[in-house]
């Protein structure tokens, strides 16, 4: 009797520890309400810096990875991208480790509304894919994180910088600029 209750006990704690090792493997997926969109915020600082914040729409962790859905509203039309976070380093230098990238005509409509905004008259008004960045840490709480991102091309005349900012506490996302010049070289990395 001692003897199969250990072993039921034991089988029981096989079991949990193991659904507790699936659970910390499955995917987490939240989904906001995209009703109510708000205008990207065309927020001109002192220095007339162009800064943009979306809502996330849905949000989803795999394994370190984890991806943002972002969407606004610039006038009357629907903008958005995904921005995927791959948490590989705390600190320091992360090549390749932010991805903005496509999610169909709301990303082209994104590009549409940079485009504007910069006041750039690029060609193109399809963005890429997906574009590799990379990242360095600034600050990092539990809700909020800011990066600075890289870009570069192998080419000094598409090197840019921007900042991306991600406030988990009120479900947003900025995309704030970091100097005038980036403005084209940010479009055309953007861009198809």
């Amino acid at each position: 009797m001692i003897k199969s209750s250990i072993l039921i006990s034991l089988i029981l704690v096989i079991f949990f520890c193991s659904a507790c090792n699936s659970r910390g493997e499955r995917e987490t997926l939240k989904r906001l309400n995209t009703n109510d969109l708000h205008q990207i915020t065309n927020t001109k600082d002192k220095d007339n810096f162009i800064d943009l914040t979306f809502q996330i729409t849905s949000f989803e962790t795999k394994g370190n990875t984890q991806y943002y859905v972002i969407k606004g509203m610039y006038d009357q039309t629907t903008v958005g991208l995904k921005v995927t976070i791959n948490n590989t380093k705390e600190a320091g230098f992360n090549k390749g480790g932010i991805e903005l990238s496509q999610i169909g005509e709301e990303s082209n409509n994104f590009i549409r509304a940079l485009r504007e905004l910069y006041g750039e008259q690029i060609s193109s008004v399809q963005m890429k894919d997906e574009v590799k960045f990379t990242d360095f840490v600034l600050e990092s709480t539990s809700d909020y994180r800011k990066y600075k991102l890289f870009f570069e091309s192998g080419e000094e005349d598409e090197y840019a910088e921007i900042y991306l900012n991600i406030n988990l506490k009120d479900n947003l996302i900025e995309i704030n600029e970091k100097d005038f010049e980036y403005r084209e070289p940010i479009l055309k990395a953007l861009s198809l």
